[in-house]
C-alpha cells in the first residue's frame, strides 16, 4: 500500500491517472487530497 498525501492539484490529477491505469485506488478524499492506493 502506498499513501500519497498532498494538497497539490497536479498530484490529484496524477491520482486520477493512477486510478484509470490500475483501478486499485481504494480510497480518495478530495478534501484532504489524500489517496490510498
Amino acid at each position: 500500500m502506498t499513501k500519497i498525501v498532498t494538497v497539490n492539484a497536479d498530484a490529484t490529477v496524477h491520482v486520477g491517472i493512477l486510478k484509470g491505469m490500475t483501478g486499485c485506488v481504494t480510497s480518495y478524499d478530495a478534501d484532504t487530497g489524500m489517496a490510498e492506493i
